[in-house]
């Protein structure tokens, strides 16, 4: 996901490193980043993001944001670049952009919205006011605005793009889930050990929560209620609790019982500032946990907490590529995952032993990513662009994998962090996220003289 940036006049690139970062610049000819700002955690600030460069180039535009999974709550800042102190502007919104007719252009739930900007005080003189309203804003704002006047953007089609939660067998043949999942913004679905229930992160309000959806009775309850965002839900193997990232300063990890009724969750691993937690997968014994760490310097990488051994972490794999989306044997010994170690970007799966860890097998042969074991231990599967693949295994005394084979292949979410599907106890059938036909959108519009149209709705005054 791309959070902006911007090339100056003074020869230099301003754009952020990484989720839950600041600000830092670049020479254009190459250099060492030069921080510029940095997240006041105290004051709920989780990243700044999408710098723009007001005409004079002695400050740029940016935007704050309060949660690291939405920016629908996101402010507007305005950052000296002969001081470098910024201030907050008094509106919610993001990526924002100046014209030269003398407004500051945002975006906030599917709209543009434009109000007066004086950029010598750095203070909006009017109220904002929608001049675009099928601007697609999840999961960033997809629109930009040329010096000439001209706007594009992606348009929302039928309102928000929307997911469906679907269950394809081993041949890709495809069946609603339950009546009681309608469509929506779902990601990262988990079976419970039984199949009864499944734990979802679904998004309701620009805000994503843990919901429990019991396939039984077609019910949907929703179970944790943090403003900042809750993500990522993993299921203990006893079905007892479930474990998942809560944004407060970074993610970090927490459990809750799935039917608390006072949602007290407990706080499992609590990371440095700034670097956050992913909860992917707990060993059969429910004594460890893998979960995916982010931060600057080792980029994504596997760390293990042991339940034996107190509340303290240990890394698994950390090294200078991104390994991610590991999950445990389903009789232990193992642990799959993906990693970008042969080409960065370009991800491989692999098997290693653990605990211990030694040698590793790469497993798939031309990209793979999400690995899920089959719930036998016998089978791998893992998302190769648009195709599930399937490798059957060996683990006795010699560990032993067959060529990978393709089973179906179809339009299904994938995954950043952790696989965006799992399977059913049997081993019959995905549960996996289909894209709603006609909602996600297919063409980038373009209005020319556009500058026309916002000062007709957004009058900006004389002072500008």
């Amino acid at each position: 996901m791309s959070l902006g940036g911007a090339w100056g006049p003074d020869g230099f690139i301003y754009f952020t490193l990484k989720p839950i970062r600041g600000l830092v610049k670049v020479p254009a000819e190459g250099g060492e980043p030069e921080s510029l700002t940095t997240p006041d955690l105290e004051k709920g600030e989780m990243g700044h993001y999408f710098p723009h460069l007001l005409p004079s180039g002695k400050a740029l535009l940016f935007t704050v944001a309060s949660t690291a999974l939405s920016f629908e709550d996101a402010r507007i800042a305005v950052l000296s670049l002969e001081t470098g102190k910024h201030n907050t502007l008094s509106v919610r919104g993001s990526k924002p952009q100046y014209t030269s007719s003398g407004h500051l252009v945002f975006a906030r739930g599917g709209k543009l919205l434009a109000a007066p900007l004086d950029i010598e005080k750095f203070e909006l003189t009017g109220s904002p006011a929608p001049v675009r309203e099928d601007v697609m804003t999840y999961p960033v704002s997809h629109f930009s605005l040329s010096s000439d006047g001209s706007l594009a953007y992606v348009p929302v089609v039928g309102g928000a793009v929307k997911r469906t939660l679907v269950s394809v067998d081993h041949t890709g043949e495809v069946e609603s889930l339950s009546s009681s999942l309608p469509s929506g913004l779902y990601d990262v679905p988990r079976l419970s050990p039984d199949g009864r229930r499944l734990a979802i992160t679904a998004m309701e309000q620009g805000n994503w929560d843990v919901y429990i959806c019991d396939l039984t009775r077609s019910t949907l309850r929703r179970v944790t209620f943090n403003k900042e965002g809750d993500y990522c839900p993993v299921w203990t193997p006893n079905g007892e609790r479930l474990t998942y990232s809560a944004c407060k300063q970074a993610p970090d990890l927490f459990s809750v019982a799935p039917d608390a009724t006072d949602n007290a969750a407990k706080l499992l691993f609590k990371s440095e500032p700034l670097w956050g937690q992913f909860a992917t997968s707990w060993s059969h014994d429910g004594r460890y946990l893998a979960f995916i760490e982010e931060r600057d310097d080792t980029q994504l990488d596997i760390w293990v907490l042991d339940r034996e051994n107190g509340p303290e972490a240990q890394p698994f794999l950390q090294e200078q590529f991104n390994e991610k989306a590991a999950v445990f044997h389903p009789q232990g010994g193992w642990i799959a995952y993906a990693s970008d170690e042969v080409e960065p970007g370009q991800f491989e799966v692999y098997v290693q032993r653990f605990p211990g860890g030694g040698d590793k097998e790469r497993i798939s042969t031309h990209g793979g990513d999400e690995p899920v074991w089959d719930p036998s231990g016998k089978a791998l599967y893992y998302r190769g662009a648009d195709k599930m693949m399937a490798v059957s295994f060996e683990t006795g005394p010699e560990f032993s994998a067959s060529a990978p084979k393709e089973l179906f292949s179809g339009r299904y979410e994938s995954g950043r962090i952790a696989g965006n599907y799992d399977i059913t106890p049997d081993g019959k059938r995905f549960i996996m996220i289909k894209p709603e036909e006609g909602s996600e959108p297919t063409q980038i519009n373009v209005v020319l003289n556009w500058l026309e149209e916002l000062e007709r709705l957004a009058p900006a005054g004389k002072d500008r």
